[in-house]
């Protein structure tokens, strides 16, 4: 990813969305970093538009914030998926440990829109 593509997803994050206080501003910007690093965005996610897989706030949307939640995603992010967002399987996450899947699922869900 270019360095003016990364600056541009971070500004539509930050300008577009308001994140929860729950983590701190070195925690979002290490989730960022993380996303980056492991090609999350903008391969197959954005934050506010579908790509290969859903956008950022769709996911945060569909989700509770829940300890249950969280590791089940997070889980989903390191070991791939198949059949939640459709046929499109996502690929496993082989350099991303569970801690820091779980800091980008909390990171992600924390942009939710809606007050469902």
């Amino acid at each position: 990813m270019s360095r003016v593509t990364a600056c541009l997803f971070l500004l539509t994050l930050i300008s577009c969305y308001s994140m929860k206080k729950s983590l701190s501003e070195s925690q979002k910007e290490r989730a960022y970093e993380l996303i980056v690093q492991n090609n999350c965005a903008p391969t197959c996610h954005t934050a506010d538009r579908r790509i290969i897989g859903p956008s950022f706030i769709d996911i945060a949307n569909k989700y509770k914030s829940t300890s249950k939640i969280i590791d089940r995603l997070a889980a989903n992010s390191v070991n791939g998926s198949i059949g939640v967002w459709g046929d499109i399987p996502m690929p496993p996450a082989i350099n991303l440990s569970m801690v820091d899947s779980r800091l980008i699922i909390t990171y992600i869900l924390s942009l939710k829109t809606n007050n469902k």
